[in-house]
């Protein structure tokens, strides 16, 4: 493969995984046409093609990473940023109710799309560490999904079993 046919094959990764996702949201659609508000049918139709997307953009993730584990500058920031990133999930997880009972609900309402998204970004952390060349990177990365986990377990605690946010 020539220099440009990896980031091309990248790209049609992304392409394809839009499209699958812009798919399952039309099947949905077509299949259980929802009565509710307007707003809510499309915040679900957001959420749903969000997590279509992530889930079906992993595997030209992947393939992108496998090429720069050649990089170590790339893996050692990468993995440091997604350490950081990873941080913000229990942070955001354990200020979202004071959030949207504040005069900043806007921040309240990112803070609990983030928290919503720990389950995709957990297995993206988990998958990204396998591929990883570099004990230090996977040792991040590994770290980054446990936080996930943390984020999550503290979410689904709140909203499933007890009805409200705890702080």
């Amino acid at each position: 493969m020539n220099r440009f046919s990896k980031p091309a094959l990248v790209l049609a990764g992304y392409v394809a995984a839009l499209f699958a996702a812009y798919v399952g949201v039309e099947l949905k659609e077509a299949t259980d046409p929802v009565e509710a508000s307007g707003g809510m049918e499309a915040f679900g139709d957001f959420l749903l093609f969000g997590a279509l997307f992530g889930l079906f953009s992993l595997p030209p993730t992947i393939y992108a990473l496998y090429h720069l584990r050649r990089s170590e500058t790339f893996w050692r920031v990468f993995s440091y940023a997604s350490l950081v990133f990873a941080a913000t999930g229990p942070i955001l997880a354990l200020l979202v109710s004071r959030f949207h009972e504040s005069d900043l609900p806007v921040v309240g309402f990112f803070a609990l799309l983030r928290v919503l998204a720990t389950p995709l970004l957990c297995l993206a952390f988990f998958v990204f560490a396998f591929v990883a060349p570099s004990r230090r990177a996977r040792k991040f990365l590994l770290t980054s999904a446990a936080l996930e986990v943390v984020a999550g377990g503290y979410a689904f605690l709140c909203l499933a079993v007890v009805g409200h946010w705890l702080v």
